[in-house]
């Protein structure tokens, strides 16, 4: 049957005895042949295009006021500041990353934090200047939420007393 399938094919293209040549042609022969029945069979097949989302959406007043209503900000602290970060760097700035305790790290080998000096000096009369770097050493209650592309930190302190202001950084993703 080969030899038949083969020589019709060689009559139809003008391609000679080609039912005596190598087995190799006869494969290349057999794979488009194989290859032309699948795209028939592609065509064959006519996608069902229906199409599901209505034009006029008719959302009903709870519905669309449950659509539009701000959810509550969720705030990562403790042991979730291990695990989440947002990335910070534009287009051209590298792969830059701020983690849950708003330091910043660089993925790319060697991975690990960037050293950084970002502090805060703090001064109210009567009471000693205190200068506190954003970091887990210098604040105990760091919270983190991330609304891509921004993210910010709250820097706390369990004991409310030991400092007179709320310390919060917004880190962002510049969009071009």
């Amino acid at each position: 049957m080969t030899k038949k399938l083969l020589g019709n094919v060689a009559e139809q293209f003008n391609l000679g005895n080609i039912g005596q040549e190598s087995s190799v042609m006869r494969a290349i022969i057999i794979s488009l042949m194989i290859a032309l029945a699948g795209v028939q069979a592609c065509r064959a097949e006519k996608p069902d295009y229906k199409h599901y989302v209505p034009p006029q959406k008719d959302l009903s007043g709870p519905t669309f006021a449950g659509l539009a209503a701000r959810g509550e900000r969720k705030v990562y602290k403790g042991q979730e500041l291990e695990t989440i970060g947002m990335p910070c760097g534009g287009i051209g700035a590298g792969q830059l990353y701020v983690r849950g305790d708003g330091t910043l790290v660089a993925p790319t080998p060697p991975p690990g934090p960037i050293e950084q000096g970002f502090a805060v000096h703090i001064r109210t009369a009567g009471a000693t200047p205190q200068v506190r770097r954003l970091s887990r050493d210098n604040f105990d209650d760091i919270g983190f939420i991330g609304e891509y592309p921004i993210a910010t930190i709250l820097y706390r302190l369990k004991n409310k007393g030991a400092l007179p202001v709320n310390i919060d950084a917004e880190v962002f993703s510049p969009w071009m």
